[in-house]
């Protein structure tokens, strides 16, 4: 799943980009694996058994893990997307809908780059 993840932030959103990168030592080291990483069928695969279910349930994981690596919800996260050509109002809503239970009480919009504001 990481490999797949790191790809797609580097820019590599084809499959078949994989078959080179997974014999990569960087790409290698760092997902922490010491030998050749997923092909592009077995990623392949990976992408076609899931549905929004699953991918829902990943993204909640991702949510909570990113929320639990500080060691107290920091007043502000600011969220930069220069590099995306989506409509940033509808970014904006489905952010705020993944993060709308939690700690995070506002979103203000100020485009391209968002600031999430944390209750007191």
């Amino acid at each position: 799943m990481r490999q797949r993840i790191y790809g797609l932030c580097q820019g590599y959103e084809d499959l078949n980009d994989h078959d080179t990168l997974r014999h990569n030592l960087a790409w290698q080291t760092a997902v922490e694996r010491d030998k050749p990483l997923a092909s592009n069928p077995t990623l392949c695969r990976l992408e076609n058994r899931a549905n929004r279910q699953v991918a829902w349930a990943v993204h909640q994981v991702l949510v909570d893990q990113f929320i639990a690596s500080f060691p107290q919800a920091p007043g502000e996260l600011i969220l930069d997307f220069d590099a995306i050509t989506a409509d940033l109002e509808a970014v904006c809503a489905v952010i705020y809908e993944s993060i709308g239970d939690s700690s995070w009480s506002s979103l203000v919009s100020n485009s391209p780059t968002f600031r999430l504001a944390v209750s007191s």
